[in-house]
């Protein structure tokens, strides 16, 4: 079995067939970014080689402005990998970035980092919920959401078993107990007040 040459510059103009339609510069990244998915999977890709890559610019600076800026298109060639190819886009500091080969791969890399977050911002909706007395809020509409719609949705997304449905495989409760020691902490704030 042979092995897979590095993926460099050379590499890359041999092999890759750049989109000639025309397209934005976000579109031709997600194109190469495709392409890279299929031909090279898991492999992290600098930003200076797919800025190369989808312009043709093969002696662009690692330290220009356009890469910089080509940069901060993450999120725009993330939208176009899910809609057009089906792909999530990750990036890694210091790396640069690669569209997910597949599902597992997804599920294993950002689905992991969106359920964190979303952990997050549970507590962190948690913790200004507890802020907030009902006998504070004068305006009846706003009240009642608060007690009735707001609170009610804060603690079911806010309760152990949902919590703990978040945990990818191989993380402890640990993290529930870690959320319920900060929800306690908030509690006890609040009643000093």
């Amino acid at each position: 079995m042979s092995k897979r040459k590095p993926l460099t510059s050379t590499t890359i103009r041999k092999h890759y067939k750049p989109a000639a339609d025309g397209s934005s510069l976000t579109r031709r990244a997600a194109h190469f970014y495709d392409w890279a998915a299929k031909k090279y999977p898991k492999v992290y890709i600098s930003w200076v080689l797919a800025y190369r890559a989808s312009t043709g610019f093969w002696r662009a600076s690692t330290k220009s402005k356009e890469v910089e800026l080509f940069r901060k298109r993450g999120s725009a060639i993330r939208n176009i990998l899910i809609d057009d190819y089906g792909r999530e886009f990750t990036t890694k500091k210091g790396l640069g970035a690669r569209a997910q080969v597949d599902g597992e791969d997804t599920l294993k890399n950002e689905m992991v980092k969106k359920a964190r977050r979303l952990q997050s911002a549970i507590r962190s909706a948690e913790r200004t919920r507890g802020l907030i007395k009902a006998s504070d809020v004068k305006d009846p509409e706003w009240r009642s959401w608060l007690t009735r719609s707001l609170s009610g949705a804060i603690k079911l997304v806010g309760s152990d078993e949902y919590k703990r449905k978040l945990l990818p495989p191989g993380c402890k409760d640990a993290e529930v107990e870690k959320a319920k020691a900060a929800k306690t902490k908030t509690k006890k704030k609040a009643r000093k007040k």
